[in-house]
């Protein structure tokens, strides 16, 4: 990716205007791909995985403030608990196994090291009273832990191919997976018993997104290489809508309060979706390559950053 700042846009629709910001990114062509990234809590620094590590970067210009030990070979997810004082690194090494390491934040002190999958972990999530967290395996496997505990309280196993995501739902109590079988599961978190499974998808679902404040029936979507983004409110089994995506998504955020998802996808744009039409609001030019991961700012609902490859990170904007 070069280093030219973008244009400035103003642009309306569905009562949202769009703009993009300047490039935050490495610029050299053989810099490992960014896989994993997440705003800190304050929002004023970002968080980028790949094989090279774990770095923070100043939010504002992208400079590198300092790095996060890891023995990852490959980092795939970095996530915040709740209160925001312990992050989760999530990897391991392809076909051998899979991790999750514990930093204490801000000082990036190691706080534990989970290595209980035979294959890399694709992605973690908290409950939101930080009670416990659910990792994601390509072992076809997902576990549940109690925070402070290194002993599963509970294992998901009815996938039959890597399970590539996974969310915890308002409840804590149950989770919602999604697989390279094609398949979305809900799971019961304490007993890790299968609730039902999602059928709708006709090729590798890759990532999941629980919608904010979705009501008493939550919403999460979904995106799959079948060139979807679908809506579901999994505690009824009920598929809601389904949008079409010009280039395979291959991760998805929610923001505008969670009336919108955006996706950013194989051929380097990032599309706006609205839920409720399931139209594409918006495209932007983020990259020439696949964008690989998302995160909203925490304090800044329509700042959104994507890593992608050979190094890149850029942060978008989507006014309201």
């Amino acid at each position: 990716m070069n280093g030219r700042l973008l244009s400035r846009r103003q642009l309306m629709a569905s009562g949202a205007a769009i703009c993009s910001s300047r490039g935050i990114f490495a610029s050299e062509n053989h810099a490992p791909h960014v896989t994993a990234v997440a705003f800190s809590p304050s929002g004023d620094q970002i968080i980028v995985g790949s094989q090279a590590g774990v770095s923070i970067r100043d939010a504002a210009t992208g400079a590198t403030v300092r790095a996060i030990a890891t023995e990852l070979d490959n980092v795939h997810d970095l996530r915040f608990s709740p209160d925001g004082r312990v992050i989760a690194i999530a990897g391991g090494t392809p076909g051998e196994s899979g991790a999750v390491e514990l930093v204490q934040w801000p000082s990036g002190r190691l706080r534990e090291r989970i290595e209980k999958h035979d294959d890399v972990v694709y992605q973690v999530d908290f409950a939101r009273d930080g009670s416990r967290w659910v990792a994601a395996s390509a072992d076809e496997v997902c576990t549940v832990y109690e925070m402070g505990s290194d002993r599963p309280s509970a294992r998901f196993t009815k996938h039959s191919r890597a399970v590539l995501a996974v969310t915890m739902l308002p409840d804590g109590e149950t989770a919602v997976s999604a697989s390279r079988d094609e398949t979305l599961r809900v799971w019961d978190t304490k007993t890790g018993n299968s609730l039902r499974t999602l059928h709708n998808h006709s090729r590798d679902v890759h990532a999941l997104a629980l919608q904010p404040d979705g009501g008493s029936l939550p919403v999460v979507a979904s995106a799959s290489a079948d060139g979807t983004v679908r809506f579901w409110q999994p505690t009824i089994g009920r598929m809601v809508r389904f949008a079409r995506i010009a280039s395979e998504p291959l991760t998805i955020d929610w923001v505008a309060n969670g009336t919108k998802l955006v996706a950013g996808c194989r051929d380097g744009k990032a599309r706006l979706v609205d839920p409720v039409t399931v139209k594409i609001v918006e495209t932007i030019d983020v990259s020439e390559g696949r964008l690989f991961a998302m995160d909203v700012d925490p304090t800044s609902d329509g700042r959104v950053v994507i890593g992608g490859t050979r190094g890149l990170m850029r942060t978008i904007f989507f006014e309201t």
